[in-house]
């Protein structure tokens, strides 16, 4: 194995080598969850977040436009209720919808 790690870091592919005792920290991963879905009127959306740093959620048609964020924080557990309305306060039509935030996001389907 000596062999083999010598001739693959002369290819280049491998480089310097990490030892299974090496300290690495794992990185934090988000998740977003959302519930019900579908869902007719308001949506709950929470966010998993190792980090425990405000975030705000964005809320996107499938055209790609902001329809509504939402600030996530310690203050409300990371927990929010979106009633479904865009920035203006109008209802959105039906569709799916796609939530993004703390580098990751999540697809929802909105019916009425």
């Amino acid at each position: 194995t000596e062999l083999i790690h010598v001739i693959l870091s002369e290819l280049g592919v491998i480089s310097g080598g990490t030892s299974n005792d090496d300290a690495l920290a794992p990185a934090a991963i988000s998740s977003i969850s959302a519930w019900p879905n579908p869902a007719r009127g308001s949506i709950n959306i929470k966010l998993e977040n190792p980090l425990r740093s405000e975030t705000v959620i964005s809320i996107y048609n499938l055209k790609g436009q902001l329809v509504n964020s939402l600030e996530l924080s310690a203050k409300n557990s990371f927990q929010v209720n979106w009633n479904s309305l865009d920035t203006n306060g109008k209802p959105s039509p039906a569709g799916v919808y796609i939530l993004k935030g703390a580098g990751t996001e999540r697809k929802i389907t909105v019916l009425r």
